[in-house]
């Protein structure tokens, strides 16, 4: 199979990458500089090549590398090197930020591992205050699915402070799509056609899933139950004989009890002020909202021991330089 170039192909570089069946015409000495694994590759004496017009290994006068990599991953890679491609501040798609971490660790990039590694930390947080302050919107391109394959990155490279929520945006998934994946669109040339947990992952969100279904009600709406009597309804309540605000709250919120096996993730989610203004008054609203709030704080203390994960103070990133 004859190979094909690639968009990468520096008339004055010396040294040809190959890929599958596309190749790389790059500088030999901006790989050494950036990755120890290079480095030591071209340090071991090449034999000679005599210019024959089948010499496979030669290119334009150039040696070939030839490497067990994807090629997609490869031009990600390669074009984040010579071209500075990748921006920390642009929206990237997920298969950039994986093939930066996968050859980044496995030829040792380490500028480009950490810079993907940023990335990520930056999108996804490890504190309640940064959790409650994340952007609606993504940096990583959305696809269907894209949220297992996060997972599953995450979990691959050890990124374990990460991983507890990475698992939790699992959650907005039924049960069935947990244990099948998700077929989407092809959205790049690298990317699956199937988004699926890996087994360990899926394992644990379909744990969580169980578990958040039942201690959301305590933490979310306990404040309605006669556990809580003492402090709700306030004891300035506006409604009459101070029973109306107990009553509908209690209505609403077994109404919602229903439903909750569906969403567990919304415990962690701001208290939905103007819901409740609709069934309570100004004093009840105040004592609700400070107990939903306190209650969203204990999930989040308790995130990762929902997955089977070590609680927050313990979780490590294992050092993979």
């Amino acid at each position: 199979m004859v190979a094909e170039r690639s968009s990468l192909w520096f008339d004055d570089g010396n040294i040809v990458l190959q890929a599958g069946d596309t190749q790389f015409r790059v500088y030999r000495g901006m790989l050494t500089r950036h990755s120890t694994v290079f480095a030591d590759m071209f340090s071991i004496p090449q034999p000679s090549h005599t210019h024959t017009s089948d010499d496979s290994d030669v290119v334009d006068g150039c040696p070939v590398v030839h490497l067990s990599d994807a090629a997609g991953d490869m031009e990600y890679v390669l074009s984040a090197l010579f071209l500075n491609s990748f921006s920390s501040t642009r929206s990237q798609p997920l298969a950039v930020i994986a093939a930066l971490l996968r050859l980044g660790r496995k030829y040792n990039f380490e500028k480009l591992q950490q810079d993907a590694r940023a990335f990520l930390e930056k999108d996804i947080p490890k504190t309640f205050q940064t959790f409650r302050r994340r952007a609606s919107n993504s940096r990583i391109i959305s696809y269907p699915g894209v949220e297992f394959d996060i997972a599953n990155i995450v979990h691959e490279n050890q990124m374990n402070t990460l991983l507890p929520v990475a698992l939790y945006d699992c959650l907005i998934y039924p049960m069935e799509t947990i244990i099948s994946g998700v077929t989407g669109e092809k959205v790049t040339k690298s990317a699956t056609a199937l988004s699926r947990l890996n087994h360990e992952n899926q394992l644990r969100v379909a744990l969580a899933k169980e578990r958040m279904s039942t201690v959301r009600f305590k933490y979310s709406y306990g404040w309605a139950s006669t556990e809580y009597a003492s402090v709700f309804p306030a004891r300035n309540c506006e409604s009459l004989n101070s029973l109306i605000c107990p009553t509908r709250s209690r209505s609403i919120i077994n109404t919602i009890a229903q439903q909750a096996p569906l969403q567990p993730f919304l415990g962690l989610q701001g208290f939905d002020k103007l819901f409740f203004k609709s069934y309570l008054c100004d004093a009840c609203l105040e004592v609700a909202e400070k107990y939903y709030e306190e209650g969203a704080e204990e999930m989040w203390d308790e995130l990762p021991g929902y997955f089977n994960l070590d609680p927050w103070d313990k979780l490590q990133d294992d050092d993979v330089w």
